[in-house]
């Protein structure tokens, strides 16, 4: 596997472990494995079923990205509006994260 990809699993790993830990799942998660009914068996395909929800919605949209080339015009559009700056290019790539909802933390109030 080629360093690029190595960094890219990574950082999608370290991402993912982020999101799962978020209070939000955690009190979804204990909720559903706490029922009574609950066996290790109907914990673990509701665990499956949620995985597959969460890679089925990733998928889509990296799909969409890709097809309409949305990121390389983005990426693209912030280098060019930076000048060659790389710290411009640093606050444009934080302002373009912000407006999309990448920085925003999920709540569940």
């Amino acid at each position: 596997m080629s360093p690029t990809i190595s960094a890219v699993a990574a950082i999608g790993l370290l991402l993912g472990l982020r999101h799962a830990f978020e209070p939000d799942h955690l009190a979804a998660v204990s909720t559903l494995a706490t029922r009574p009914a609950a066996r290790l068996w109907s914990a673990a395909r509701l665990g499956l079923v949620w995985g597959l929800g969460h890679t089925a919605t990733v998928g889509i949209v990296v799909g969409v990205v890709s097809a309409t080339s949305l990121g390389l015009k983005l990426a693209g559009g912030i280098v060019s509006l930076a000048g060659g700056s790389m710290l411009a290019t640093l606050a444009l790539t934080m302002i373009a994260a912000l407006v999309l909802g990448t920085g925003l933390p999920t709540s569940a109030r």
